[in-house]
C-alpha cells in the first residue's frame, strides 16, 4: 500500500469538512492520491439534486405575488387604522424581499445547486416569506374585497407548495450529504498509514562520573619586612 503524505491527508480532512456540497459540486468520485479503487468495484456516485425547476417556479410566483400586492388599496379595507398600518408593513416587507433579498439567494442556489448552507438559506427564506404572505392574505379575506383576496389566495397556495417542495429537496440534499461524509471518512481512515511504533532505546552502560575538579592550592604569602627596617642605620660600639 502507497505511504499518504501529510499533504494529500489535509486536503482529504478539508474535503470532509466542507462536506458533500464540494464533492458533489466538483463530482469528485475518488481522491486524487492514493490507490485506485480495484477494478470491478463500483465507484460511488454523488447524488444530484435538482433545485432547478422549483426555483424557476419561486420566480414565477413571486412576480405574480408582487404584481397581486401593488393592486391592493389597503387604505380602502374595513378595518381601523392598526390593521390597516400592519397590513401595508407586511405588504412593504414581501415587496421588498421578493425585489432585493430572494433573489440574491436563488442565484445562489442556481450557482450552487448541492450546497446546503445555500439550499436551506432559500428555504429558511421562502418559510418566512409564506408566513407574512398568508397574514396578509388573511387579512385581505377579513377587511378586503372578494377580488383581492382570491389573487393572494392562489398566490398563497403556489408559495406553499414551493416551500413544501424546497423543503423535500433540502431533506435530500442534507442525507445525499450525510452519505458522502461517511464515505469520505472511510475512505480517509483506510489511506491513514499506522502510526510508526516508538523505539525504547536501554542503555546498559553505568553512566559515567564527573571528574572531580581539585581546587587549586593558595600559596601562602611571604611577609615583608617594613620598610623602615630597610633604611634604619646601624648603631656601631663605642
Amino acid at each position: 500500500m502507497a505511504i499518504v503524505t501529510s499533504k494529500t491527508l489535509i486536503r482529504a480532512v478539508y474535503v470532509t469538512l466542507l462536506a458533500a456540497s464540494m464533492a458533489m459540486e466538483a463530482q469528485v468520485t475518488a481522491p486524487a492520491q492514493g490507490n485506485p479503487p480495484p477494478a470491478g468495484v463500483p465507484v460511488p456516485q454523488p447524488v444530484l439534486i435538482d433545485f432547478a425547476p422549483v426555483v424557476n417556479q419561486l420566480q414565477q410566483t413571486t412576480v405574480a405575488m408582487s404584481l397581486d400586492i401593488s393592486r391592493l388599496r389597503i387604505e380602502k379595507w374595513k378595518a381601523d387604522s392598526t390593521a390597516k398600518r400592519q397590513a401595508q408593513a407586511d405588504a412593504d416587507s414581501i415587496t421588498r424581499n421578493v425585489t432585493t433579498a430572494l433573489p440574491t439567494i436563488m442565484d445562489e442556489v442556481r450557482a450552487k445547486p448541492q450546497n446546503l448552507a445555500a439550499a436551506f438559506k432559500l428555504y429558511r427564506n421562502v418559510n418566512a416569506l409564506y408566513d407574512v404572505f398568508s397574514g396578509l392574505t388573511v387579512s385581505a379575506g377579513t377587511f378586503g374585497p372578494k377580488s383581492e383576496y382570491a389573487a393572494l389566495a392562489g398566490d398563497a397556495e403556489k408559495l406553499d407548495g414551493i416551500r413544501r417542495d424546497i423543503g423535500d429537496k433540502v431533506g435530500s440534499l442534507a442525507a445525499a450529504t450525510d452519505t458522502e461524509i461517511a464515505r469520505l471518512r472511510t475512505e480517509i481512515a483506510s489511506q491513514t498509514p499506522p502510526p510508526a511504533p516508538k523505539k525504547i532505546v536501554i542503555d546498559e552502560e553505568e553512566p559515567k562520573k564527573k571528574p572531580v575538579r581539585k581546587k587549586p592550592v593558595k600559596k601562602p604569602v611571604e611577609s615583608k619586612p617594613p620598610d623602615n627596617a630597610a633604611t634604619a642605620p646601624t648603631t656601631k660600639g663605642p
